[in-house]
């Protein structure tokens, strides 16, 4: 924009201190998000499940069929990443028209001014980059841990001549906590993009900071709930070390002050 939005608002007028709380992408947006992460898991484990069971039954009496098999399985989760950031981009692209309408909206009826000419759609890019790589490591760590939890299942079966029934039922609920615990972090990794866009935005309407919005969650960090209200200009440590969103499971939010 070539005029921040207080420049904006003073040149015709309007001189009253504005506060905007900012967009929070919907549920869907999430569960869209937790497909993406279990279908990812459900491609690896599908072919664990399959390939594992069967060399398994063999492999009560040779060893090296069952290591060929899971080093086998490296080779498929290298597809299933490559999908994997194809969709979350996508999903991300997506999102963040998502915010960029809302907040269009948001600040039409609020200020009667319309930006949806003057603030482009897209994200920032090394911003998106960025994520996209944190998600893929995220997603491939959750994959290698379920492999080592099944690996470690297989070959203690091996030893102590375990039914292949159980190897199974033990396969299925490795795979089972691996989804679980990507939902959680879907719903994490959705809250970092709409952090990560609440600044770009904030920014681009030439803010210098904003306020700090506690989630009212329960058991809150004490230091955030301490902050509530607070004005954090950009560039100040805690904006740099740790803003709204950015720790785990952080509920926090920034809101638009002028």
């Amino acid at each position: 924009m070539a005029n921040s939005l207080r420049q904006i608002l003073n040149e015709r007028g309007i001189t009253k201190p504005i506060s905007l709380e900012l967009p929070v992408l919907s549920p869907v947006v999430e569960k869209e998000l937790a497909g993406i992460y279990t279908q990812f898991l459900q491609t690896i484990s599908a072919s664990l499940l399959e390939d594992v069971v069967r060399e398994y039954k063999q492999s009560l009496l040779v060893r090296d069929n069952l290591e060929s098999v899971l080093r086998g399985i490296d080779k498929k989760t290298v597809q299933a990443t490559l999908t994997f950031s194809k969709r979350w981009s996508s999903w991300a692209k997506a999102a963040t028209r998502m915010h960029y309408k809302t907040l269009i909206r948001k600040l039409k009826y609020s200020t009667g001014v319309s930006l949806a000419t003057s603030m482009g759609v897209a994200g920032d890019e090394a911003t998106m980059e960025d994520l996209l790589t944190w998600n893929t490591e995220l997603i491939r760590g959750i994959s290698e841990e379920m492999r080592q939890k099944i690996a470690a299942s297989v070959f203690a079966g091996l030893t102590a001549r375990t039914p292949v029934t159980q190897i199974a039922k033990e396969i299925s609920e490795a795979t089972g906590m691996a989804r679980a615990r990507a939902r959680r972090i879907a719903s994490d990794q959705t809250v970092k993009l709409n952090s990560a866009l609440d600044a770009q935005r904030l920014k681009d309407l030439g803010c210098e900071g904003y306020q700090w919005m506690h989630s009212r969650k329960l058991n809150p960090r004490l230091e955030h709930k301490a902050r509530d209200g607070d004005f954090i200009k950009f560039g100040s440590t805690i904006d740099k070390t740790d803003p709204p969103g950015h720790a785990p499971f952080c509920g926090c939010k920034r809101k638009m002050v002028l």
